[in-house]
């Protein structure tokens, strides 16, 4: 059809609002606190040199809705991370920041937003053990903007 609005290449509007609206509605029935969990064990998780990945999401409406992070980590004295944050919606990327922290540069405020979603994070190595946290709101849209914190603190240590 021409001029009609796909959000993502293979993924029908209509389609794409129901099912929204389904998910929506059994989140709002029984809400939770979205919370940080590693999604690559250690033990899976790729693993070289000094340098080594973990990846952690937060289902801000399950099923629909989450935010992914991948972290890049270089230890030693000059150590990085270098943080991918993803914004999915029905597993498809909607939103990306490309960050890098260091011990010049230990933390980021990042503010992104979508149609259906935005947010306000704080992400940071902290303490002694230089462990990653983030902290901040999320919101996404259901005819009006919704926004619960966020609190993932100690998610991985460089220490």
């Amino acid at each position: 059809m021409e001029g009609a609005v796909r959000p993502h290449p293979g993924i029908e509007v209509d389609k794409l609002k129901t099912d929204y609206r389904e998910g929506l509605k059994k989140h709002l029935a029984d809400p939770q606190r979205p919370e940080f969990k590693q999604t690559s064990p250690a033990g899976q998780a790729q693993e070289a040199g000094d340098g080594y990945t973990r990846t952690f999401e937060a289902d801000i409406i399950p099923g629909v809705l989450k935010i992914v992070v991948s972290a890049e980590i270089e230890t030693g004295e000059n150590w990085s991370v270098r943080l991918l944050v993803t914004a999915t919606v029905f597993d498809k990327n909607v939103g990306q920041s490309d960050l890098r922290l260091s011990r010049y540069a230990s933390w980021v405020e990042i503010h992104p937003g979508g149609l259906v979603a935005k947010a306000d994070l704080k992400i940071g190595i902290y303490g002694q053990h230089l462990c990653l946290t983030i902290e901040g709101q999320v919101c996404y849209w259901a005819f009006g903007w919704h926004c619960t914190q966020v609190d993932g603190r100690n998610l991985v240590c460089l220490a």
